[in-house]
């Protein structure tokens, strides 16, 4: 009871740091409604539609679909166009831009644009529901599934602590791609005879990868820099971009490159297979051999480094490498080692208890916490579901890591007569970022290929890999480069404060010029859907203004 008590508290305080402004606004007093929208969502389109229209025949829907894709052009311009109004015109820095807690007519209006952009991931899912009445099931795929699902729910949190400043680069990003999008499909409804003239759909999947990129490092910049921007928002949204750059590049590249590409490729991966093939029928032979092979070099020694011995040394292709599910020497002694990196995860716990031991309590972050607990977690699905083959690779270059790591921490408890060698610590933070930086390449490459490892694993890797690559990098910046660094970083983010202030204090007078200042430009292209829509709340707080 107290760790469930603990944890009602710890969410509790976390609803502290809200944003009051939109306490009142439709769905935003809890997190409930919007998870039971979408929980209906995922029940209607996995269980109910498709029971529904099991014995139906597809519908048409192509005055439905014109009028619902016109709508979403209409309502993403919409969103767009006050996005720039509100913030990002003139207003917003591209460098860092705190979050505006004011009342002000400006900060209030990306506040009730960043609600209306989660209202727009509800009014998306008919995206899903239209495909269901088409009997267009191939395209109800998991990730369709799990994009449509997850992001109001993660919008939600955006809103609910964040409704302006620097994330609503993303909302922005994210809109304007829709405008184009939505424009496609609005074309595409139309019919053939329209539908020839489409030729530049590959540019639309250039488009989107485009902006993951951009949204990427707009967000990943705030993480080398004072910004007074939350971390864990510009992390959770460099993950999400970077899966889907993956994502999209290997959908770019199996649809758009030549054909030839995916034969070669298949080739290659044929003569891998030989290969694996015919080691595995010599395995016990070389392993039987003298003392002067690989295995016997490794055991003399005294590394005994079985991730090496059991495949890594010579018999794994580091382009691709399926599971062995076989009873072999080297498959079972793979597995296995995969099971003690799960139990050295556990091991590792000790780290945090002897922190606390020492009341080195600052040690103990969120980020600790999360990583330590977080590992045997994941790590357990990869032993459960593939232990072995190209994945281990994450494992075996990371115990080497952690043989250099720990080396350090040991000579380092030797104190400070020995303390004042270890030069290379700078260098040690070094190879934990070369580290990720092999793991993401290593794992991303079987995107673009037709390696028979599970789509779901290597995007798992890459998004931890690159986590740890912006945070990392975060740390060696911060802690080995010029002071100076920071310096010039605190005084840029003070003029971009000082301009702020200045923008809030003209706003009233800029907003109640002539028609010839952008908002009034705005209001005269007849987009101008009253922010007071959302709530009484609202217009009490303009009324105020």
């Amino acid at each position: 009871m107290g760790l469930i008590s603990n944890m009602i508290q710890g969410y509790n305080d976390i609803y502290k740091y809200a944003d009051p402004r939109v306490k009142d606004w439709p769905f935003m007093s809890g997190w409930g409604s919007t998870v039971g929208i979408v929980a209906v969502y995922i029940v209607g389109i996995t269980i109910v539609g498709p029971k529904l229209m099991r014995n139906r025949k597809p519908y048409e829907l192509k005055e439905v679909l014109f009028m619902y894709n016109l709508f979403q052009v209409l309502f993403s311009a919409w969103m767009f166009l006050k996005g720039f109004q509100y913030g990002w015109w003139n207003k917003y820095s591209l460098r860092c831009e705190p979050l505006d807690t004011s009342n002000s007519y400006t900060a209030i209006g990306m506040a009730s644009i960043a609600w209306w952009y989660l209202f727009s991931k509800f009014t998306e899912f008919l995206d899903t529901v239209f495909f269901i009445m088409r009997k267009k099931f191939n395209q109800v795929s998991v990730l369709h599934v799990i994009h449509h699902a997850g992001m109001p729910l993660a919008v939600w949190w955006g809103v609910k602590f964040l409704p302006g400043g620097h994330m609503t680069f993303f909302g922005m990003c994210n809109t304007f791609v829709h405008i184009v999008m939505y424009t496609y499909y609005l074309l595409s409804s139309l019919g053939p005879e329209v539908q020839k003239y489409l030729w530049w759909k590959k540019h639309l999947t250039g488009l989107q990868l485009l902006q993951f990129v951009a949204v990427f490092i707009h967000s990943a910049q705030t993480l080398f820099s004072d910004c007074d921007v939350p971390t864990v928002f510009p992390v959770i949204i460099c993950l999400y971009a970077m899966m889907f750059i993956i994502l999209f590049s290997n959908f770019y590249i199996n649809s758009y490159t030549k054909p030839q590409h995916k034969k070669k490729i298949v080739e290659k991966q044929e003569v891998n297979a030989n290969t694996i093939t015919e080691n595995n029928r010599a395995e016990k032979i070389e392993l039987s051999s003298s003392g002067t092979t690989k295995k016997g070099i490794l055991d003399n020694l005294g590394f005994n480094l079985p991730g090496f011995q059991y495949g890594w040394w010579d018999k794994y292709s580091f382009r691709c490498e399926p599971l062995d599910t076989t009873n072999s020497y080297t498959g079972i002694g793979m597995a296995s080692i995969c099971w003690w990196y799960l139990v050295s995860k556990f091991t590792e716990f000790l780290d945090t208890v002897f922190f606390i031991m020492r009341k080195k309590f600052n040690q103990v972050s969120v980020l600790h916490v999360i990583h330590h607990a977080g590992m045997p977690l994941a790590v357990w699905w990869g032993v459960k579901f593939y232990p072995g083959g190209h994945l281990t690779f994450f494992g075996v270059f990371n115990t080497f890591v952690h043989v250099v790591m720990y080396t350090y921490y040991l000579l380092s408890s030797l104190g400070p007569q020995v303390q004042k060698y270890l030069w290379w610590k700078k260098h040690l933070t070094g190879l934990q970022l070369l580290q990720f930086i092999a793991v993401f390449i290593h794992s991303a490459q079987t995107f673009f290929s037709d390696c028979d490892v599970p789509k779901l694993f290597p995007v798992i890797i890459c998004s931890y890999a690159m986590m740890f690559i912006i945070l990392f990098s975060n740390f060696y910046i911060k802690s080995y480069t010029k002071p100076q660094h920071k310096k010039k970083i605190v005084e840029k983010q003070e003029v971009n404060a000082n301009v702020i202030t200045a923008n809030v204090r003209a706003e009233k007078t800029e907003l109640s010029s002539s028609g010839t200042t952008k908002k009034g430009l705005f209001d005269k292209l007849g987009f101008n859907l009253p922010v007071c829509f959302l709530s009484d709340h609202t217009v009490g707080l303009h009324k105020m203004e």
